[in-house]
């Protein structure tokens, strides 16, 4: 830069010269070189050997792995993984853990294909590929995860009735934490994963009577179980009609409810009573009582595919032959204490003169035979009471007979 703003100086010096020619002309430096001095204005500086920076060379590229899709296998084996990364060739192997992956494709230098082998662990495993004409490998720390595929073996109960709210176990594989349960389309909610994933306890969402499908959805994948749950109308007995029957048996009961299937059996006091059939959508059963042992209240037992029901004092057997004033039982007993409602009195020697009264009054009532009373129970307090018959002179208490709840 210095030589070449002198030579410019000494340019413009030449023209003024020429210009005028009694100007003098400027002198040269020879060091600067020039004409008539061995040297050019536009000759470069001679550069030292050297005296440029340094260039790096750029690195290599090796072989490389940057990921696995997917990077989460069942352990039954089987799954076809990509590998993504660089450098592959021909030859390459894949070792998952010490496992080798097989039937390997190499769709690129950058992309290859190969199929996972079966383990009985689960758990991360490192991802090694190995070059197959040197020693260069490269790993991929944890890069696939072997699981247990999510499978339902059993559900207990496999049915249970339609308003839902109980427990049930199904058993199976593969349950992880987040694990979803639907029930047809109802979700169920899961209380409880056992730790080895192999049992959950899950809450039976309510469902209209009928089927359906059960699914399992986990992180380690969807599954149906084998069998659909089944919900089924409630076992439930509102009342009978009617309360009572002589102890020779033989005579009609309609028990109604929910869930009163022609396929129960009934005992009344334990003896089995006849099925005459079930009508009105399983709402009304028809039975025949069985004799009885003795006459008195005794308790109703069903069982049948909805389930089991029983109830104590339910049903009122009386001997219509016995003359002596006696009572013996009330069915029902239990009567709400806002509205009260009918009773049956069973005894014998019963006429028209016999009264009955609770807690000191007295209750209207009417003979049906001499074993029969049919009072009408009107509001009481809540508690228990003694039901009390009254004959002339004579007097017969049932101590703790009525009990009046809240409804």
């Amino acid at each position: 830069l210095r030589r070449l703003t002198v030579w410019t100086l000494s340019l413009m010096c030449l023209a003024f010269t020429a210009c005028d020619p009694d100007a003098d002309a400027p002198a040269m430096d020879p060091a600067l070189g020039g004409p008539g001095f061995g040297g050019s204005a536009m000759d470069p500086e001679p550069v030292e050997p050297g005296a440029d920076a340094a260039v790096e060379p750029e690195e290599e590229p090796s072989l490389g792995l940057n990921s696995v899709i997917p990077n989460r296998v069942p352990i039954t084996g089987g799954t076809q993984i990509l590998l993504v990364g660089q450098l592959f060739e021909e030859g390459v192997q894949v070792v998952l853990g010490d496992l080798a992956c097989t039937d390997i494709l190499l769709e690129s230098d950058s992309h290859l294909r190969c199929t996972t082998p079966q383990t009985a662990s689960p758990g991360p495993l490192d991802v090694h590929i190995f070059a197959p004409n040197s020693d260069e490998d490269t790993t991929l720390a944890e890069g696939l995860t072997y699981f247990v595929p999510t499978s339902v073996t059993a559900i207990d109960p496999i049915r249970g009735p339609a308003p839902g709210g109980y427990t049930a176990t199904i058993r199976g594989t593969g349950f992880a934490s987040g694990t979803m349960v639907r029930f047809g389309d109802r979700p169920g909610t899961v209380v409880e994963i056992a730790e080895d994933g192999e049992s959950m306890q899950v809450v039976v969402p309510a469902h209209a009577p009928g089927q359906a499908s059960v699914v399992i959805t986990s992180l380690n994948g969807q599954t149906e179980a084998p069998i659909p749950f089944t919900w089924y109308e409630q076992l439930l007995v509102n009342g009978l009609e009617p309360f009572v029957g002589t102890v020779v048996g033989g005579e009609e009961v309609r028990i109604t409810g929910t869930g009163l299937a022609a396929e129960s059996l009934v005992r009344l006091g334990g003896e089995e009573a006849t099925i005459i059939g079930s009508e009105f959508g399983a709402t009304v059963l028809r039975i025949r009582t069985p004799p009885a042992v003795a006459p008195g209240p005794v308790s109703l037992e069903i069982e049948n595919i909805n389930g089991e029901y029983g109830q104590d004092d339910a049903f009122l057997y009386y001997n219509a032959g016995d003359a002596a004033f006696n009572a013996i039982g009330v069915v029902p007993n239990r009567l709400p204490t806002t509205s009260g409602g009918e009773v049956w009195i069973a005894g014998s020697g019963f006429d028209e003169t016999v009264t009955m009264t609770l807690a000191g009054d007295e209750v209207p009532c009417q003979l049906h035979g001499a074993g029969l009373l049919n009072c009408d129970v009107g509001p009481h307090a809540r508690g228990t009471m003694d039901v009390v018959l009254h004959k002339g002179d004579e007097t017969v208490t049932l101590e703790e007979a009525l009990d009046f709840y809240h409804d």
